[in-house]
C-alpha cells in the first residue's frame, strides 16, 4: 500500500502487486491470499483481523486493536505502546529477531494460536500483559525481561509454554527475569529432553496453578 493510505474492509486474491504495507497505513478487516509474502514496515495502524498466509514484519510499529490470522514471521520492528495484538486460532507467530530486541512495551499480547519463540530477547514493561491460551514454544535460550520497567510484565498462562531447544541444562537456559511475574494458572508447563536436557528458568514471581511435563529442569 502508499504511504498514507487506508484499507478499511478488503480481500486480495493472487494480487502480486500487493507485497507491503508500510508508512502510515491504516488497515482494518483484510485477507490476502498471496503467494509472495507480505512485508509489514514503517507505521501501521491495524485495527480489525489481517489475515495472510505469508506476512513478514520487519521493521516500524504495528499499533491499534488487532488480530494477525495465518503466518506471520516476526524478524523487526516493535508492538506500539498501548496496542492490543492477538494470535488468531489456528494461526502462527514466528519470533525470529537473531540477536536483536523484541518490544512488547506496554502492550496486550494474546496468543489463541501457536507462538514459535524462535531467537531475540523479547522485553516489555509499563504493563505489559501477555494471556496465552495455545502454545508458546522456547526453541532456543532467550530472555523475557522488564527492560521498560515501570509496572513491569505478566505472563498468564492458560495453556502450554513449551521449552524445546536450547543448548541444555546448567549451561543456558530460557530465562523470565525479574519483573516478569508468570502465572500458571491453568494448562501446562512442559520442558522436552535435549541432549543434556533443558531449562526453564523464572527470577521473577511465580503464581503456579496448573501442570508441569518435564524432562529438563524447570527452576524458580
Amino acid at each position: 500500500m502508499e504511504p498514507d493510505s487506508e484499507v478499511k474492509t478488503s480481500e486480495y486474491s493472487n494480487h502480486e502487486n500487493f507485497a507491503f504495507f508500510q508508512n502510515n497505513c491504516r488497515v482494518g478487516n483484510t485477507t490476502i491470499s498471496n503467494v509472495n509474502p507480505v512485508t509489514l514496515s514503517g507505521g501501521i495502524t491495524i485495527n480489525g483481523t489481517l489475515t495472510s498466509t505469508n506476512m513478514q514484519f520487519v521493521g516500524g510499529t504495528i499499533s491499534g486493536t488487532n488480530a494477525l490470522a495465518g503466518l506471520l514471521v516476526w524478524s523487526g520492528g516493535i508492538f506500539a505502546a498501548g496496542s492490543a495484538t492477538a494470535i488468531a486460532t489456528n494461526s502462527t507467530l514466528i519470533v525470529a529477531g537473531g540477536g536483536n530486541n523484541m518490544d512488547l512495551n506496554a502492550v496486550v499480547f494474546t496468543n489463541h494460536g501457536a507462538v514459535t519463540w524462535a531467537s531475540g530477547t523479547l522485553r516489555g514493561g509499563n504493563g505489559t500483559t501477555v494471556y496465552n491460551y495455545g502454545s508458546w514454544d522456547c526453541q532456543s535460550d532467550q530472555q523475557f525481561n522488564s527492560a521498560y520497567g515501570g509496572a513491569g510484565v505478566t505472563f498468564n498462562n492458560y495453556g502450554t509454554l513449551r521449552k524445546s531447544g536450547g543448548a541444555g541444562e546448567f549451561s543456558s537456559y530460557t530465562l523470565f527475569t525479574a519483573g516478569v511475574l508468570f502465572n500458571q494458572l491453568a494448562g501446562m508447563i512442559a520442558v522436552q529432553n535435549g541432549t543434556n536436557g533443558l531449562e526453564l528458568a523464572f527470577q521473577g514471581s511465580a503464581n503456579l496453578l496448573g501442570g508441569y511435563r518435564r524432562k529438563g529442569a524447570i527452576r524458580f
